[in-house]
């Protein structure tokens, strides 16, 4: 036993001292450094045809990098390629005692696919400590463009927008190297400034045109500069007090920063609103300000940078040839069309006329309708779809009129014109439509009219009306008949006994008249509540005119029902003062005559409004309550 553990402790000595040994050699030992390891990711792998996505290449060590320089991704067929951004980090780690530390650096390549199927990336390279670098390829799926955002570039935020969180952007160690050879591009020259600010980082707007129309669109672009890694946070845009204002950046986290000169001095220029505007007045109108807050180590924190106040003349179009008419502001390019429908009614009776602007500049939104004898225009409803494209405002607006045909014949409805000041040229234009005519039919007399006629065939005021029934022929004297008993005594014998007689049947009468109204104004209410059903039932399936249809004849039912009148045989001047006469209060004969008059114009309107009839089917069902029919 003695010599077991005998070598035991020799054993362990041993080991102990080869371990020293080894510990005291291992600082003479030549250290070999690890390889950087290359990534490569892609933000989407199915993106729209036309929409942007980006392509990473990081490279990481445990030893500081060195040097990075040209970063390089070569561009497929059909796709193109803008960038690169870097950004920069270090992580340190304490364990245990023991540090260590790891470096990495992220180049952003930013990539628009335009033909549709699926797209190989080369793998991108960049040069590390003077040892080329690569990546690996990646492929990408690109889909027909649907119009909308895919969600796919959700990680392309917009930098400094509200509600993002806020990104720290550093430039690449070679970007801002003053002895560096300037940017030949178009871009670069525009946006360098011979005399500017000092400071590292500040914004910057910039208005297309100094001088435009009341009307003209003035495109308001915001450049960031800056010259060290920043944080952009808090933005507020500026107010537009005076102005009509289209944004054309949608994400500004998509757009590529230009290099240029400032006070001689290199800078990053990066475009972070772009704005369409259009002057409401004459004058010198300010823009206001953009503002944000930026943090940095050469920056600060929180540090608050405002733009420049842009101050923009508007003048109004020359008064010299501006036709009548003409609304200060109308100012583009525009073209008018009109439809009527139907072309045949009756007298009383309405069509439906479209009216449609469209074109590019600030669209009218009012338009004069030519005022024509036996034609009367109600206020339009009013459909906008303006937008902009290629960097223009411009769409359509549409104006739906109901018009009233009050007298029959062939009634000319008449031209309309829209002046408009087109800027380009410089002179006014006038856009024509001619309406054409509407053939109107006689109407046939109301019930009403002819129960009136048939019972005063002349009127109170006519002087013929006092004058005694003309004899037709003449005749000799007849002198009186000498009464041989009072007419007294002669009128009580001959009239007590059919007086009785008409007395019982005019009782009998009124009792069964009693009876029958009644159940037919039960009938009514019945007839008035299914008509109520149907409106609801037309109106959840999307018919909206057959709805209108029904709310009429509920209105006319419960009207009826209540009152004994018949709104059909009505005109609709006539029916307020009517229904008023029978008992009904005005607030519920005026809500009648506004539904009634709404259903009459939904009928020719081309696309009626599904809230407003969903609106008008609650208001009958109302009704009805209100007047206890």
């Amino acid at each position: 036993m003695r010599h077991g553990l005998l070598r035991s402790v020799v054993s362990l000595c041993s080991k102990v001292a080869l371990c020293a040994a080894i510990g005291l050699l291992s600082p003479a030992l030549p250290a070999l450094a690890a390889a950087p390891e290359v990534s490569t990711s892609v933000s989407a792998r199915r993106v729209e045809a036309g929409e942007q996505f980006a392509v990473t290449l990081t490279v990481s060590s445990d030893e500081p990098l060195g040097s990075v320089s040209a970063p390089s991704l070569a561009a497929p067929t059909g796709v193109t390629v803008e960038g690169p951004s870097y950004s920069t980090s270090t992580q340190t780690r304490i364990i245990n005692g023991v540090r260590s530390s790891k470096s990495s650096v992220r180049i952003t390549f930013f990539l628009t696919a335009h033909a549709l199927g699926t797209v190989t990336i080369p793998a991108p390279s960049v040069t590390v400590g003077g040892s080329r670098m690569s990546g690996q390829s990646s492929t990408v799926e690109v889909v027909p463009a649907s119009g909308g955002s895919s969600g796919s570039g959700a990680g392309l935020g917009v930098l400094g927008a509200p509600g993002m969180t806020p990104q720290l952007v550093p430039p690449s160690p070679f970007d801002f190297d003053d002895s560096a050879p300037d940017d030949d591009s178009a871009s670069s020259r525009e946006l360098a400034m011979e005399t500017g600010p000092d400071d590292v980082v500040f914004l910057r707007a910039m208005p297309d045109k100094q001088k435009v129309y009341v009307g003209e669109q003035v495109t308001l672009s915001i450049y960031l500069y800056y010259r060290v890694a920043y944080e952009m946070t808090e933005r507020h845009d500026a107010k537009y007090t005076d102005f009509l204002r289209y944004p054309l950046l949608l994400d500004p986290g998509s757009t590529t920063p230009v290099f240029t000169r400032v006070n001689q001095k290199r800078y990053g220029a990066r475009l972070v609103d772009r704005v369409a505007l259009v002057p409401l007045r004459a004058g010198k109108l300010s823009t206001g300000s953009m503002s944000a807050r930026f943090n940095g180590r050469q920056i600060g924190a929180r540090v608050l940078k405002s733009s420049n106040d842009a101050v923009i003349e508007a003048v109004e179009p020359p008064e010299a040839g501006r036709p009548t008419g003409y609304v200060v502001g109308d100012v583009g390019q525009f073209t008018l069309n009109g439809v009527v429908t139907p072309r045949k009614t009756t007298q009383g009776g309405s069509v439906g006329v479209v009216l449609t602007v469209e074109g590019l500049g600030n669209v009218p939104s009012q338009i004069r309708v030519p005022q024509t004898k036996g034609v009367e225009w109600l206020a339009p409803r009013t459909r906008d779809a303006i937008a902009t494209k290629g960097g223009k405002i411009g769409g359509k607006r549409t104006f739906e009129y109901v018009v009233r045909m009050p007298t029959s014949g062939t009634v000319e409805l008449g031209t309309v014109e829209l002046p408009y000041f087109d800027p380009s040229s410089g002179k006014y234009e006038i856009a024509k439509v001619d309406l054409g005519n509407v053939e109107v039919e006689p109407s046939a007399p109301t019930d009403a009219e002819v129960a009136r006629a048939k019972k005063d065939p002349l009127t109170a005021d006519d002087p013929l009306a006092k004058l005694p029934e003309p004899h037709p022929s003449l005749g000799a004297f007849t002198p009186p008949q000498v009464r041989t008993f009072a007419p007294t005594d002669l009128g009580l014998a001959l009239g007590a006994a059919p007086a009785l007689a008409l007395l019982w049947m005019g009782i009998s009468r009124a009792r069964s008249s009693k009876k029958s109204a009644g159940a037919e104004a039960s009938t009514l209410r019945s007839k008035a509540k299914d008509a109520v059903g149907d409106a609801k039932k037309a109106e959840g399936a999307g018919q909206l005119r057959e709805a209108f249809s029904s709310v009429e004849r509920a209105v006319s039912l419960f009207i009826e029902a209540k009152t004994g009148i018949k709104a059909r045989g009505l005109r609709l001047s006539e029916l307020v003062p009517k229904l008023t006469e029978a008992g009904v209060s005005a607030d519920l004969a005026n809500e009648a005559h506004a539904m009634l008059e709404q259903c009459e114009g939904g009928r020719y309107v081309p696309s009626p409004d599904p809230e407003g009839v969903r609106d008008l089917v609650k208001r009958v069902a109302a009704f009805g309550k209100k007047l206890g029919a």
